[in-house]
């Protein structure tokens, strides 16, 4: 592992691993970004949500969630945060004022 340091942030270059990830647009502000470690949800706006194929957040009953990130609290963003972390109880929520 090498670090650059340029006075505002450090880098870090892991050379012996590699992450793949996927992510997912689900519609409105909903995505979706899954790796090897997990998934994070992003604006997990669900139910009500004309465009996404997701139509519960029961979906991610069994799904290794790890994060829900809350970008505003506007209902279609904030969306169904409250049943995801019902079932992701070790899933942080991280969100803005």
């Amino acid at each position: 592992m090498s670090i650059d340091d340029c006075g505002l942030c450090s880098i870090y270059y892991l050379s012996y691993y590699t992450v793949i990830m996927q992510l997912i647009y689900h519609g409105h502000a909903f995505v979706e970004i899954e790796s090897d470690y997990g998934i994070i949800l992003i604006d997990p706006y669900i139910s009500g949500n004309p465009i996404c194929s997701i139509k519960s957040a029961d979906y991610y009953h069994d799904k290794p969630v790890i994060g829900l990130v809350i970008t505003h609290g506007h209902g279609d963003h904030v969306g169904d945060t409250l049943a995801l972390a019902a079932l992701h109880p070790q899933a942080p929520v991280i969100s803005t004022g």
